[in-house]
Parts: C-alpha cells; structure tokens; sequence
C-alpha cells in the first residue's frame, strides 16, 4: 500500500559521485526531515567505477529513511525511471547528486502538486538564475529552441528538476525507451499528450563543475531529438 499522502521521496540518480555523496545525502536529509520526517531518500546509483556504491550502501544502512537501488550500467534515464517505480510515496521529487539545485525547490514543487501533476524546475524563465559555464548555458538555450521548434512546446526548460505525482507518470513511463538521451523531454511531451498538468518555476542553479563527456552528449541529444520527432506527432500548445 501507497504511504500517507503527506509524505514523499526524493529521487536522486548518482553515477561516480562519491567526492560529493556523502555530504550532499546527509545535508539532503536534514532537509527534507523538517518537511516531512517519515519522507524516503531513494539514491539511484547506476554504474558507478569510483567509491559511491559502497558510500551509499552505508548511508543505507545508517539511516533507515534513505534506500539505495542500484543499477548496473550508467544511464540517467534508467534510473529515473526506476526511481519513480520503487519510489514508496505518492510524491516524488528529482534532484541531481550533487544539490546543484536551491533545496527550497522541494518545498515549493510539493505544495504545487495538490494542483498540478509535474512541477518542471526551470533556469530559464523569469526568476531563474542559472550559474553554470557559458558553454552550458548556451548548449541549453539551442537545445530548448530545438525542443519548441520541433514540438511546439511552450515550456522553457525539459532537463532540470521536476516533482511528480506517481500515479500520474507511472503509465507514461514505458512510451519513452530509457536508451534515448532525451528521456526527460521525451516523457514531458507524452505528459502534455496526454493532458496532464505542467507547471514550471523558476531554480537557481549554481554549478561551475566541468559536464563530463559534454561534447559526445551534446551529439547525441541533439541527433535522439530530431529522430524522436519521427515517432511522435507534433503537440499544439
């Protein structure tokens, strides 16, 4: 049985981040404690070679609010989904490993979800400070205009933090295959398909790490975008 409504999980997918784990979870769950004591960490570790498997089996064992899923080849998209299926409460909240994202997103998505079905955390949009590498931001910005040109979607971040309602996403999940890069914009545009309240706010994103492998997944992104235009039709918004 689904646990009390006022309850939720946070979801954070973790691939070699040990340097940061430890300290980030423990901040996290302090956090989220004082909304909600009986709320679940869930780390969603996925093909680590460094030290964050056995970093997060320890934290799981210490704390019995935070879970530990492991996976065994690196894949955001797998983890996130897995994630919202193992998740044990009605409310889910996303955020990356290493907090890059203000924490009072939680807070605020959580009140948002009596009313919407998905919260989208967005460094885009007015209020939005967006503290990463040019480089980044500017890779974002052509990503996004790609996005709206192809799907006529009037959202103006798809690759940021989101909260969820479970039993609202959980249908949706096997529409989008995890081997695409694109996961994330893929199932916001089965969500709008299929009528389900989107609402974005504004985050600060303060990250000045260098994205590992960021020209090859640049590639790769842009090339998953332009061929799931192919299998889906356009949404008019």
């Amino acid at each position: 049985m689904r646990a009390v409504s006022d309850h939720f999980t946070v979801i954070v997918p973790a691939h070699n981040e040990a340097e940061v784990l430890e300290g980030n979870i423990l901040r996290l769950r302090d956090y989220v404690k004082q909304i909600s004591p009986e709320s679940e960490i869930l780390i969603c570790e996925n093909g680590s070679t460094d030290g964050t498997p056995e970093i997060a089996e320890a934290l799981a064992r210490r704390h019995g609010d935070i879970r530990l899923l492991s996976l065994p080849h690196p894949s955001l998209p797998e983890a996130l989904k897995r994630g919202i299926e193992s998740a044990h409460f009605e409310r889910i909240i996303y955020l990356p490993a290493d907090l890059s994202v203000n924490l009072s997103f939680i807070k605020e998505s959580l009140g948002l979800l009596d009313e919407y079905d998905i919260i989208v955390g967005s460094k885009r949009m007015r209020g939005a400070i967006d503290d990463r590498p040019l480089e980044r931001r500017l890779l974002s910005r052509g990503y996004h205009l790609l996005v709206r040109l192809l799907f006529k979607m009037n959202l103006t971040d798809t690759t940021c933090v989101k909260a969820f309602r479970r039993n609202k996403v959980i249908g949706l999940l096997h529409r989008v295959p995890t081997s695409s890069s694109v996961f994330e914009t893929r199932l916001l545009t089965e969500a709008l398909r299929e009528g389900l309240r989107v609402k974005e706010i504004p985050v600060v994103v303060r990250d000045q790490r260098r994205s590992r492998g960021l020209p090859r997944r640049v590639i790769k992104a842009f090339l998953d975008l332009i061929s799931s235009k192919f299998h889906s039709l356009p949404l008019d918004l």
